[in-house]
């Protein structure tokens, strides 16, 4: 008769669960508005000072992005004449 070492006796046996795609669908639409929740929750219940601050913040991150950024190579060769 075989006995269990007490190596064998502490394994965890390995189980795998599968979920149906509607239940991953139903999982992430949860997880979806309770997110959604969280940033309406937040935003409203910003005072006026902390929101005009978030638009004068946001209002200066796309003036950044509408920027042109020089490129450093045009100082040295000049710029790329346009193709006639």
């Amino acid at each position: 008769m075989m006995h269990a070492t007490p190596k064998q006796a502490d394994r965890k046996i390995k189980k795998r669960y599968d979920l149906s795609p509607e239940s991953v669908e139903f999982r992430h639409e949860q997880e979806k508005a309770t997110l959604e929740k969280a940033v309406v929750d937040y935003y409203n219940s910003l005072s006026d000072a902390e929101v005009e601050e978030q638009t004068n913040w946001g209002q200066f991150a796309l003036s950044e992005f509408l920027t042109p950024v020089p490129n450093p190579a045009d100082e040295l060769i000049g710029p790329v004449p346009e193709p006639s």
